[in-house]
């Protein structure tokens, strides 16, 4: 019998997350030993009773003798500071959070609630310890901007974290009040920078819920995480999101498996999103009114998957990569609203600008579908979409709106940019003027 075990336990050594894992199956509710053992497919239980007790010694789980369960404790040197400041935490983040652009659906973005944040934080904080660890968010700065508040509070000084997302007002934020953090402009479509930093150890993902954009993320993190010990803390979509969801699904998980990561842990609907305004909007043009969506208010959840590298991961995707159309968007934003619009560069004269609503039936569709509508000229975080002419002289009244330049001036700036006299295109400066200013109340 001594053999045996001895043979068991020197193959179960070449699997060195063991004890994450059934930390994580613990957390997910399989929190007896019968449960745990039965999860893990064959593990000898002389050796998981070895790592239980290890476990409990180390602090990381504990169970009443009177009690077959077993649960999740913090680092005792942590505990108690975590339960004092939670609130201090989530206050502080909320005040940074209130200055964030609004959402604009161009851009798929839906962001967490305090609520997955704190979720998103309890796991991989308990999970492991954050002291000497890197750590990367891509397309997640709401969770990398938590995980900055925190580290201060809990004096987490040897705790490296980056945070790379596309949105540059929110990379601004997050630089001019952090000055240790590493946030990065990035669209992960294009290359990566040689000065990001490598081998992290656990990379946080917020994405688009689209095959291609898992592909797209899966290798960067392959680029950026440490191979021999990097974890993945992942949203995935739900089933029913669309009408093939579950194929596309089972696409992304084979993208991790396939790339060198291995699945742990799936957590169903435990990441809950704010509904941004474009949203609200959609909704009420699909029939729910604002009573119905108080009811429903944070409606959409995703999935968290857990997953640890392999040691040996390779990327799917290199370099530069198109998953959209190329046109060109410049956006502006204003205290309560994001706008974007199509520009074209090379038109140098003064064209009429007209502004024309679309009433259609896409706006009650927030998906990728619209980022291919050619007919979509301007598109505001409110989901308001519009045709237009003259696109660059209503680009450049915008930008006036925003400086704050008197009408007078703006007509007097057109007028020397395009080299028009005042008189001939007051009367279309006006109106366009009025028009904007209305659609900024």
């Amino acid at each position: 019998m001594k053999e045996n075990k001895e043979e068991k336990t020197e193959n179960l050594e070449e699997f060195p997350e063991i004890e994450e894992r059934i930390l994580l199956m613990i957390e997910e509710g399989y929190n007896t030993f019968e449960k745990i053992l039965r999860r893990l497919h064959g593990l000898y239980p002389a050796y998981l009773e070895e790592i239980l007790q290890k476990l409990t010694k180390k602090g990381k789980i504990s169970k009443k003798n009177y009690a077959k369960e077993y649960k999740l404790t913090f680092p005792g040197e942590y505990r108690k500071k975590l339960d004092e400041i939670t609130r201090i935490i989530d206050r502080e983040y909320e005040t940074f959070a209130e200055k964030f652009p609004p959402p604009h659906p161009l851009d798929f973005e839906w962001r967490f609630s305090l609520n997955s944040l704190k979720f998103l934080f309890k796991n991989i904080f308990e999970n492991h310890s954050l002291q000497n660890k890197k750590i990367l968010f891509l397309g997640a700065p709401s969770v990398g901007l938590y995980f900055l508040v925190a580290k201060k509070h809990l004096n987490l000084t040897t705790t490296n974290i980056t945070i790379i997302d596309k949105n540059q007002e929110i990379i601004n934020l997050i630089r001019e009040n952090f000055e240790n953090s590493s946030a990065l402009p990035l669209d992960l479509q294009d290359p990566l920078p040689k000065q990001i930093p490598k081998e992290h150890n656990i990379v946080t993902i917020d994405l688009p819920w689209y095959s291609d954009y898992y592909k797209l993320f899966i290798s960067r993190a392959t680029q950026l995480i440490d191979e021999k010990d990097g974890w993945i803390y992942a949203a995935l979509f739900p089933m029913y999101t669309r009408r093939l969801a579950i194929y596309e699904r089972a696409e992304v998980i084979n993208h991790f498996i396939t790339t060198g990561f291995s699945p742990l842990a799936i957590f169903l609907s435990v990441l809950q999103y704010k509904t941004p305004t474009f949203e609200k909007q959609a909704l009420k043009t699909a029939g729910i009114n604002k009573e119905k969506q108080k009811t429903m208010e944070k409606w959409r959840y995703a999935d968290l998957i857990v997953l640890k590298s392999t040691g040996k991961l390779r990327p799917l995707v290199t370099g530069k990569v198109i998953l959209e159309e190329t046109t060109e968007w410049k956006e502006i934003t204003f205290p309560h609203k994001k706008i974007k619009l199509k520009i074209n560069p090379l038109i140098k004269q003064y064209i009429k600008p007209q502004i024309i609503t679309l009433e259609t039936q896409e706006k009650t569709i927030i998906g990728r579908k619209h980022s291919t509508e050619k007919y979509i000229d301007m598109w505001t975080s409110d989901n308001e979409i519009y045709a237009l002419t003259g696109h660059n002289t209503i680009y450049e009244i915008l930008t006036h709106i925003k400086n704050k330049n008197s009408l007078e001036q703006i007509i007097s700036k057109i007028s020397k940019t395009y080299q028009k006299e005042k008189e001939e295109i007051q009367k279309d400066i006006e109106k366009t003027y009025k028009t904007l200013k209305n659609m900024l109340k």
